[in-house]
């Protein structure tokens, strides 16, 4: 059965790792975190059927506030979908120390932008880890 956290804390982060630039601030979000098992078996002599882990997977959805109009890091986000370039997501369940930290670099699957002056401008994307991801105890 895999994990599932939710929060409404956390960063989207774009661009080569020492010189990342926020797109927004995270308001929501869900991630699904599982073990891939592969079967294994029957063998001669042994009619079971055994599984072993092959991976680790996660996926999941987030909702972002951003600001309005056109900004460098929308851009960088907007680029990096087109041209298959990964992100980074930093997203935080629980207050504080009292939760999880979800860290991954993702592929983004799914993206929009919505908003008016009124009710502000929100960024919302679906994404999968594009190998690796790290689930720790919030320090």
């Amino acid at each position: 059965m895999p994990i599932m956290i939710e929060g409404s804390d956390g960063l989207i982060q774009v661009g080569p790792t020492n010189a990342l630039t926020q797109v927004g601030v995270v308001t929501s979000f869900s991630v699904e975190a599982g073990t891939e098992l592969t079967p294994r078996g029957p063998y001669i002599a042994d009619a079971s059927i055994s599984k072993t882990r092959t991976a680790k997977t996660s996926s999941g959805s987030l909702s972002a506030e951003i600001p309005s109009g056109r900004n460098a890091g929308q851009t960088q986000l907007l680029t990096a979908h087109e041209t298959g370039t990964n992100v980074q997501v930093i997203l935080k369940a629980g207050a504080g120390t009292n939760g999880y930290t979800y860290t991954a670099t993702v592929a983004i699957n799914g993206i929009s932008f919505t908003g008016n002056a009124t009710d502000g401008y929100m960024l919302d994307i679906s994404f999968e880890d594009t190998g690796s991801y790290t689930l720790a105890v919030s320090t």
